[in-house]
């Protein structure tokens, strides 16, 4: 019982300090995070490009494993820089140039001190620093690409987990199992390890929806809904229905298949029920973050004529207050 309430807690503060941070970026750097969006085409590259490193891993893990601490110690090291940057803008007597370069010292001790002694709870930390710094720079303009994501990622954790291992290629064996195996045998931060080993959440498990729960939100933001607190339990049900399932079939799960259904469904319920839905599925996050921008408030759409705006530049501001 107490891994679990520590797995619940340990995956809301991800998403909320991710929430945070993103609220940060879009108000003093818009235009970059603007270009950083998730496009249609992302639907495809996400899914195609994890088959390959899944495979790559499987069949080469040896290999694997140098391409990973490469691409593990730039992506880190960006990550956290990006994540210490509105840390330092609280501490006004620092330049610019002093900021960036403490930014790059932490982020460069982190990663040596992981790669020097590999423990789990080093691992685990860069991958708090990745998923929350990926979460909260990664932008969503509309709310259907990330649906139509999470129902390819249902599919595709699903193949992965459960079909893989009936393919003879894969000699019977789950790929993604196999590939979570060597993550963790390496000690890699690609996933958060809880019990030892016993149960581990890959970072997809967390970032994935987390991007849904930070549209959720943004959308909160501007108008008096629960969207956020929707998909946030939503999740959290969902882990627990996942550890559930896991501790009585002792087979590894994949995690989407329980998460995507406990966020989306409710998430579909509350839209309809507070009549939301129309506005939610014809709002675009750039425009309203952009008239924000430049008008102390914002006008509401037509079905939210029950509702007033809740969000204005000086509330941006204090958000991270």
């Amino acid at each position: 019982m107490f891994e679990l309430l520590q797995l619940i807690t340990l995956t809301i503060i991800i998403h909320y300090l991710s929430c945070k941070f993103k609220v940060y970026f879009i108000h003093w750097h818009l235009d970059t995070i603007s270009q950083s969006k998730l496009q249609w085409k992302h639907v495809v590259i996400i899914p195609l490009v994890g088959s390959l490193f899944l495979i790559f891993v499987f069949f080469y893990p040896s290999t694997a494993k140098y391409f990973i601490y490469a691409s593990v110690f730039f992506s880190a090291v960006s990550c956290f820089c990006l994540i210490l940057q509105p840390i330092f803008d609280y501490v006004p007597s620092l330049s610019s140039k002093i900021r960036i370069c403490l930014s790059l010292l932490i982020s460069l001790t982190i990663i040596f001190v992981y790669l020097l002694t590999q423990t789990r709870w080093s691992s685990n930390i860069i991958a708090i620093g990745v998923a929350v710094a990926i979460q909260s720079f990664l932008f969503v303009d509309k709310v259907h690409i990330p649906l139509v994501l999470l129902s390819i990622m249902f599919f595709y954790d699903i193949f992965w987990v459960f079909g893989s291992a009936n393919l003879s290629l894969f000699d019977g064996k789950s790929v993604m199992v196999e590939a979570a195996k060597t993550a963790t045998s390496l000690k890699l931060p690609l996933l958060i390890e809880f019990i030892n080993g016993q149960f581990l959440i890959g970072l997809g498990d967390i970032i994935l929806p987390g991007i849904f729960i930070n549209y959720a939100y943004c959308i909160d933001l501007f108008y008096k809904t629960k969207y956020f607190i929707t998909t946030l339990l939503g999740y959290c049900f969902g882990l627990v229905l996942t550890l559930f399932v896991l501790w009585n079939f002792k087979v590894g799960q994949p995690a989407l298949l329980y998460l995507v259904p406990s966020m989306v469904i409710p998430f579909l319920i509350y839209a309809y029920y507070s009549k939301t839905i129309k506005t939610v599925f014809s709002l675009s996050l750039t425009s309203k973050f952009s008239e924000t921008n430049s008008l102390p408030e914002l006008s509401l759409p037509s079905d939210f004529s029950h509702e007033s705006p809740v969000f204005s530049e000086q509330q941006l501001t204090i958000q991270l207050e």
